[in-house]
């Protein structure tokens, strides 16, 4: 295993751990807050509980990749990865001018959003029993097609905000703002790996040339 190899890895123990401790934040928080009694803000709590989770999740999902998967640094989405970044970016920025309501929702959805971003300038190896469905080319075609259902998804969570900004109470469609950031970054992820020059099915990054790691 190269030192580059090495390097990346820890870089991705350090991700995964600053999730989950970012994500450990909002659970605790919002754990030690909660009065089951009050119905009115029972559900806005465990949303905001559960944004929380999947940060906790993701980022022990990012220390199992490091410990049992070849990894190595994925050059090719970096620009993508700057766009996921102002767009979820933008996401945090709406949130919090919108209102203190608004902005503890921007609170509890930034560790996952700045998780998912953080993943993408790695290239992780599939499962070792991974095997692929067909060539290179036939890869890129699903990956632009899950590119594409993923940002229609995208575009739909957003409507249903504008939507509830246009009948005047936003109410528990203003959750379907970060979620529509989520669905962004994985669209971006998966266009960008449509442009790996190297895709999985010719090697993991200890047999692929340096400069592509």
């Amino acid at each position: 295993m190269s030192a580059r190899s090495n390097g990346a890895r820890r870089l991705l123990q350090g991700c995964g751990i600053l999730t989950i401790g970012m994500g450990l934040v909002p659970v605790c928080w919002y754990l030690l807050g909660w009065n089951p009694a009050d119905r009115s803000e029972g559900v806005a709590t465990a949303v905001r509980i559960g944004f929380g989770l999947i940060a906790v999740g993701w980022g022990m999902t990012l220390l199992n990749y490091a410990r049992t998967r070849e990894i190595g640094m994925a050059r090719w989405r970096y620009g993508h990865t700057v766009v996921a970044v102002l767009a979820n970016a933008a996401v945090l920025a709406l949130l919090v001018t919108a209102g203190p309501a608004t902005a503890e929702i921007a609170l509890t959805s930034f560790p996952i959003l700045l998780g998912f971003c953080l993943a993408m300038v790695f290239n992780i190896s599939p499962r070792p029993d991974w095997q692929p469905l067909g060539d290179a080319e036939s890869q890129r075609r699903t990956l632009r097609r899950l590119a594409l259902a993923y940002a229609a998804m995208a575009a739909f969570l957003a409507l249903m905000v504008v939507t509830g900004v246009l009948l005047g109470g936003l109410g528990l469609t203003t959750f379907s703002l970060p979620m529509a950031g989520m669905c962004l970054t994985l669209a971006l992820l998966n266009w960008a790996e449509t442009k790996n020059p190297t895709p999985w099915t010719s090697g993991t990054p200890d047999e692929r040339p340096a400069h592509e790691l």
